[in-house]
């Protein structure tokens, strides 16, 4: 309480069946909250508790970014991704140094034509014996080939869609 309180009002900030918090209003004269005031101080604390909430929600969700953002672009492997149209939405420092010296932020929102990649490596060229996915997506087989370091042997890549439904890999 401050020094000259005479009246307060303290209202829950609460989402859902969480507490936020406490709005608590104070005035240095008796009885100074109406039924009204407490309506609207219950009204503002739920908006402000939404928004409490939402700023937390958010800085976690901020940290949990930079988080993946440093682990991917520490990672000395190329990691990308490509939405539906094959532009690019991630891509590490290793990557984007690789293809042009470029940095991961210049890549976003471009394709491999907008980077100048030759079209006979995106649409294929098969008397080069390059191939492309076919229209339900699949990479033709390929030879297994041995690892130089390991009797394991390992085949092409895999790529892998991200969510729900399968989609065109490019």
């Amino acid at each position: 309480l401050l020094p000259q309180t005479c009246a307060e009002m303290a209202v829950p900030m609460v989402v859902g069946d969480r507490l936020i918090g406490v709005l608590d209003v104070q005035s240095d004269k008796a009885g100074a909250f109406s039924e009204a005031d407490v309506h609207v101080m219950t009204a503002l604390a739920d908006q402000v508790a939404v928004a409490v909430q939402n700023a937390r929600a958010y800085a976690q969700v901020e940290q949990a970014r930079r988080l993946l953002s440093s682990i991917i672009d520490t990672d000395p492997d190329w990691i990308f991704v490509k939405d539906r149209d094959y532009r690019y939405v991630i891509t590490n420092q290793a990557f984007a140094e690789w293809y042009g010296n470029r940095t991961p932020q210049q890549m976003v929102g471009m394709n491999d034509y907008d980077l100048g990649t030759p079209a006979f490596l995106i649409e294929g060229d098969p008397a080069q014996s390059i191939s492309v996915p076919s229209e339900n997506g699949d990479l033709p087989e390929r030879p297994r080939v041995p690892h130089p370091h390991s009797p394991i042997r390992a085949s092409g890549r895999e790529q892998l869609p991200i969510g729900g439904e399968r989609s065109r890999k490019h």
